[in-house]
């Protein structure tokens, strides 16, 4: 079983794990737990916005 079913099992530990999955997000990588174990990278997508003026058609 991977560690998240295993957590599952357990009704108060999926609780904390939840949790910690969440504020790991806040990290320098800003992976969170479910990243490690899948072993995914984050990546930053720019937030600019380009505004395009509507032609009327």
């Amino acid at each position: 079983m991977i560690p998240m079913q295993i957590a599952a099992l357990l009704p108060g530990l999926n609780l904390v794990i939840g949790l910690v999955d969440g504020l790991l997000i806040f990290r320098k990588g800003r992976n969170t737990l479910h990243d490690d174990i899948a072993d995914t990278k984050v990546i930053v997508v720019s937030k600019k916005v380009i505004m395009v003026p509507d032609d009327g058609n």
